[in-house]
């Protein structure tokens, strides 16, 4: 006997909104799942929104962000408050996480 597991997702347009831009989320990724007689076949996904692209729905502007903790990191280089490595790491991860998923996977 093997467990029979079925979801659903139920959502309108308010939870798409105070779920999305309203928490500043942005969409979430969608498949359009096809049921076949062997299981099922992934027809379509429609990938969600990437930092830069909510940051951008609300007037932010990423490359300025990424600049702004470029001189801040600098700064903090001259006062050794950071070591090299730590600055590149830093920028890095930071450029990483705008071009990534807003939700945690």
């Amino acid at each position: 006997f093997k467990p029979y597991y079925l979801a659903m997702f139920l959502g309108g347009a308010y939870q798409e909104i105070m779920g999305n831009l309203h928490n500043l989320f942005g969409d979430v990724n969608v498949l359009h799942i096809k049921l076949t007689p062997s299981g099922y076949k992934i027809e379509h996904v429609v990938k969600g929104d990437t930092m830069t692209e909510v940051l951008n729905y609300v007037q932010y502007n990423s490359d300025g962000l990424v600049e702004s903790i470029r001189r801040q990191t600098e700064q903090a280089l001259q006062e050794e408050k950071i070591t090299i490595k730590e600055s590149r790491m830093l920028l890095q991860n930071y450029e990483n996480s705008l071009s990534s998923y807003t939700y945690l996977i």
